[in-house]
């Protein structure tokens, strides 16, 4: 614990509902606390979980920075959802002999400074998206965050994580975890080494502009695509105005098509 880090007179500061939680996307605050309440509140959660302070240890180590990343991802664990999808972080695996958050805390410190990226995605998969979403992706975190060569492509793909959200976490409760995989699989189809982290830099602007004309967005054709981004870029600036001449002649055109390939036509 932080006993030798600091002696606060702080109260725990506690971000998520322990009661009944919104299912979906969500928008929850920003982190406002101090250095001081965080640490508080993680030797508040460690003094009631001796079975993760061995795991907590290197967390001396970790870049201050992302010290409320790694309490809030304690206070998640802690959260028990009365739901058949309800997702336990404690349950020992047999294969690994750790639980989900003994093998988060011990990756997390190496990867506040190894992996930044993944670090503020993951924050701000937290502030947009339930509970359940977010242990499920903390889950599937482990296969990339210790994979430095993806922190740019997870900090490019940051500003997107609102309007995944939203368009993967909508509608009712499904009783299983389709929702989860499919926020999990558009994620993925991002944060990959295949993809241009130029093309992810220029997606909210064509997402707003798609969203603008009710267009549809094949976002994984567009992240793949080869044309240089400066055109790209130019591209996007006259979609609407071609749109618009399309409309007036009844005919609709594909705008990753028209991103990605059309010369520009100012």
């Amino acid at each position: 614990m932080f006993k030798n880090l600091a002696k606060s007179s702080e109260k725990a500061v506690y971000r998520f509902n322990h009661g009944w939680n919104k299912i979906g996307a969500v928008s929850r605050p920003k982190d406002t606390r101090s250095q001081s309440e965080i640490i508080t509140t993680i030797n508040t959660m460690l003094e009631s979980s001796p079975e993760l302070e061995n795991f907590a240890s290197g967390l001396h180590q970790m870049d201050p920075k992302y010290l409320g990343l790694a309490a809030d991802t304690i206070e998640l664990s802690r959260i028990r959802e009365f739901l058949p999808t309800g997702i336990n972080m404690n349950k020992v695996s047999k294969e690994t002999g750790k639980s989900l958050i003994q093998t988060l805390l011990e990756v997390l410190p190496k990867a506040s400074k190894e992996n930044p990226g993944a670090m503020e995605f993951t924050q701000e998969v937290m502030n947009n998206t339930d509970t359940i979403t977010s242990k499920y992706f903390l889950a599937n975190l482990l296969n990339v965050i210790e994979r430095p060569e993806l922190s740019n492509h997870f900090i490019a793909a940051k500003p997107l994580v609102k309007d995944i959200a939203e368009q993967t976490l909508k509608g009712g409760y499904t009783m299983d975890y389709s929702k989860q995989k499919n926020f999990m699989d558009f994620v993925q189809t991002l944060v990959n080494p295949t993809v241009k982290i130029d093309k992810l830099e220029l997606l909210p602007k064509l997402s707003k502009v798609a969203k603008d004309l009710e267009a549809d967005l094949y976002v994984d054709r567009f992240v793949q695509s080869n044309t240089p981004a400066e055109i790209v870029a130019d591209n996007i600036e006259v979609l609407p105005q071609v749109a618009e001449i399309f409309a007036t002649k009844g005919k609709s055109f594909d705008i990753v098509d028209f991103a990605a390939k059309n010369v520009n036509l100012k």
